[in-house]
């Protein structure tokens, strides 16, 4: 099963008052510190947290962490920084900031309005880096995007009429962008380098996720949509980037559509191809094809390299070292890339396995029995199955924190089987280290897995089932997944 995800960014504004400050002593050079107010918060709200989201283009992930809200609706944290770039702080709605390392911020927002034009109207922003998030803000709230109008052509509007939607939709935005920097000469260097991304690179952003958006309305392979050369003119022109322009963390998301791009263009529908064939043509094509442009290359090579690193997959860096080099050398890229792969090649080599996690194999030669077997083994246990994958992104991101809580509230109560199917079997043992997943494990081959597939309604990954006392499944699904409250309800009725 492959998870295509496409981002929405809902861009927010700010004004200034300064009364807001809150005096705090700074203590390390790379830290930001934060605190605010939430005008008209009740403790009725159902949300107790602000979360904060930054979307690191040189590490190709997303920091997260949430600052709890007091009782007067007040909140205060601080997180680390190693470059200058936008934030997101999420409550109700979300706002936008620039920041960069050893800021100290206040921001103060009306927590009790729902529509987006009085909830802009409403924010308030002060502390250091104050003049640059006032142009931020006051550009933000000149240019709001309509996400619902965008995502309502992708789904009705043939091919043909959804780029002249598009060519006339960011002709506009790129004209309002002109118009604001003409009215504010004196903007701060840091927010031209974000506009110039906001004009030339964030359209590309929604140019290249078409097949993937169009493929879930229409329930087509992104690979079956037959487009143009001219549809991807765009990117033909692309003016070169800088470091200073990865003050846009939209870069790390377009870096990920640009090279599933030529991904979809290289593997043909019903073409088999080596995956480190295709990995090698990947990085030819995007380096032949940004000559000029490098940066970009390094972005979206670094969202490839570190898929795969994720997937415990080293092969590119191994396969590709000399171009890769060549690349990266000098750049902030290599020093992550370089210490994930170290990590990544040292879990491969020498798993270190949780002391409570056993690795099993079925005593019976017939996949018709292993279910029973399970059961068997759980000496009148509930029991929950999680059917996952070593390459499901889903399936890791439930291994991450939600897996580990479940196992703390039910690991004496509750038998906890893993199955993992249609996987590289090098790669089990390494992903279980990775996320230290406690438990019995079986890794099943693709004959078992035919078997177990109508026994456990497997119908993608991850799918979980909960069996009853008395050895009846009772669920069966991905909506049974670890991290969802009534997993948690359900299993607690069953072993009471």
């Amino acid at each position: 099963m492959k998870n295509l995800f496409f981002l929405t960014i809902l861009l927010l504004t700010f004004s200034c008052q300064k009364e807001v400050v809150k005096p705090i002593v700074q203590k390390q050079s790379n830290e930001v510190l934060i605190n605010g107010k939430i005008e008209n918060y009740t403790l009725s709200d159902s949300i107790g947290e602000v979360t904060l989201y930054i979307n690191r283009t040189i590490q190709n992930d997303q920091y997260s962490t949430t600052f709890a809200i007091d009782s007067a609706g007040e909140f205060s944290g601080s997180f680390n920084m190693d470059r200058q770039q936008d934030i997101y702080l999420r409550y109700k709605n979300t706002l936008r900031l620039l920041v960069k390392p050893s800021d100290s911020i206040s921001v103060s927002f009306d927590g009790s309005l729902d529509n987006d034009k009085d909830f802009l109207q409403s924010i308030k922003v002060s502390g250091t880096s104050e003049e640059l998030n006032a142009d931020f803000i006051a550009y933000q709230a000149q240019n709001i995007f309509d996400h619902k109008l965008y995502y309502n052509k992708v789904q009705i509007a043939s091919t043909e009429n959804y780029k002249k939607f598009y060519d006339s939709l960011f002709a506009q935005r790129n004209s309002n962008i002109k118009t604001f920097l003409s009215k504010n000469p004196n903007t701060s260097a840091v927010l031209k380098n974000w506009l110039f991304v906001e004009e030339h690179y964030t359209p590309l952003d929604f140019l290249l996720g078409y097949p993937l958006d169009y493929s879930m309305y229409h329930n087509v392979q992104p690979t079956e949509l037959e487009l143009s050369d001219s549809f991807y003119e765009d990117l033909n022109n692309l003016p070169p980037l800088t470091e200073d322009h990865l003050v846009n963390s939209v870069l790390k998301h377009i870096g990920n559509r640009y090279h599933y791009h030529f991904l979809f263009d290289l593997a043909k529908p019903g073409e088999k191809k080596d995956p480190q064939v295709l990995n090698t043509q990947i990085i030819e094509t995007i380096v032949s094809k940004n000559k000029d442009n490098p940066i970009m290359a390094q972005i979206a090579i670094n969202d490839r390299i570190n898929s795969l690193l994720d997937n415990n997959s080293v092969e590119i860096i191994d396969n590709n070292q000399k171009t890769l080099d060549s690349l990266y050398n000098g750049t902030d890229f290599k020093k992550n890339i370089t210490e994930k792969y170290t990590t990544t090649k040292n879990r491969l080599e020498n798993p270190e396995l949780p002391q409570k996690a056993q690795l099993l194999t079925f005593s019976s030669e017939n996949p018709d029995d292993f279910l029973d077997e399970i059961i068997k083994n759980a000496n009148g246990k509930v029991v929950y199955i999680d059917n996952w994958a070593t390459w499901c992104g889903p399936c890791k991101q439930e291994f991450k924190t939600a897996t580990p809580e479940l196992k703390k509230k039910f690991g004496e109560t509750v038998e906890f089987v893993y199955l993992c199917h249609k996987s590289d079997e090098k790669l089990w043992k390494p992903t279980i280290s990775e996320y230290q997943i406690e438990g019995k494990h079986y890794f099943v081959t693709d004959e078992q897995f035919n078997a177990l597939q109508e026994q456990l309604n497997i119908t993608g990954f991850p799918t979980y089932n909960i069996i009853d006392k008395k050895g009846n499944i009772l669920h069966s699904g991905f909506e049974f997944r670890p991290s969802i409250d009534e997993t948690h309800s359900i299993l607690t009725q069953l072993i009471n």
